[in-house]
């Protein structure tokens, strides 16, 4: 959480080393919220990622602000 953002550009990225072992439920899925407010007004969005390769570096979400 940020409360007094500072101008610029954010990302949310995954950072994902991989599985050390396979499993039955399959690749490693996340979910992020994202709630922003700005004027009053908050919006919210969802993501859903499934990883896969090792390292992974998927970009989730940019904020401008």
């Amino acid at each position: 959480m940020i409360r007094n953002a500072i101008k610029g550009k954010y990302q949310i990225k995954t950072n994902y080393f991989g599985e050390t072992q396979l499993t039955e439920n399959g690749p490693a899925t996340i979910m992020v919220e994202i709630y922003t407010t700005k004027a009053g007004k908050t919006t919210k969005v969802l993501k859903t990622i499934q990883l896969g390769k090792v390292k992974e570096d998927d970009v989730l979400a940019e904020i401008i602000w």
